[in-house]
């Protein structure tokens, strides 16, 4: 059987959701979500602008530890650092 859960609209029009539906959307106090209308009705999401940056988050997360200094990370950005120079461990 699906999760249910049913609410009371304030009179400002606000709902309060529920704690299992705020940790399945990651939400936390301050966010912001939206609305979508879709063909069977109403869907709710975490609210996440498309920004200039937005498709570049996570990019800097990386599975090994390399020190470079920068004109070491620079040259390794444009391809001229053999793989492997600059990485200590």
């Amino acid at each position: 059987m699906a999760e249910q859960y049913v609410r009371k609209v304030s009179p400002r029009g606000q709902v309060a959701l529920p704690r299992p539906l705020l940790g399945s959307l990651g939400l936390k106090p301050g966010d912001r979500v939206e609305f979508i209308k879709t063909e069977e009705g109403w869907a709710v999401r975490r609210y996440r602008p498309e920004g200039a940056f937005a498709k570049y988050a996570g990019a800097l997360k990386s599975r090994r530890v390399v020190q470079l200094d920068s004109r070491e990370l620079l040259d390794e950005l444009r391809g001229e650092l053999p793989p492997g120079e600059g990485e200590e461990g």
